[in-house]
């Protein structure tokens, strides 16, 4: 029959780890959580609006210059990704508001909000990076002329 002692020094009254010892592990453990959740200071900026509008309204107005029907459709797809933001918003707040027994009833609603969410996402980050790059190429191409 085989003894299942505790290791020597596992237990408070066993050895070195004594109740100071443990508190500081906790709270160097609790620490590492907090820093490996949080996002580097570094890099958490302010959301400007009116910076975002105008770095918007430069990009299309470039887009145009180079192709009017990709402006367009980019301008199309990126009001339907505002509409679809709302949208889910909105279900996002009613889903919150809802109690436990109306949630699963909401449910529905929500994922398919985060769906087309998802879509226009995509499709206006694929949409501007073509854009980008082609507008890009077409720089490159003016400034090789001589």
């Amino acid at each position: 029959m085989t003894s299942t002692r505790w290791p020597p020094g596992s237990r408070s009254r066993e050895g070195p780890v004594t109740a100071r010892v443990r508190r500081a592990m906790r709270v160097g453990a609790a620490l590492v959580a907090v820093l490996a959740t949080s996002p580097p200071l570094a890099f958490v900026q302010e959301r400007n609006p009116a910076a975002d509008d105008e770095r918007d309204r430069a990009f299309v107005e470039a887009l145009r210059r180079e192709d009017p029907g990709d402006a367009a459709r980019y301008t199309e797809l990126r009001d339907a990704r505002r509409s679809a933001i709302a949208e889910l918003q909105k279900v996002q707040a009613r889903y919150g508001a809802a109690g436990p027994e109306l949630r699963p009833l909401l449910l529905p609603q929500l994922k398919e909000a985060q769906r087309r969410y998802a879509e226009s996402s995509l499709a206006v980050s694929w949409t501007s990076t073509s854009g980008h790059a082609r507008i890009s190429r077409s720089c490159a191409a003016e400034s090789d002329r001589p």
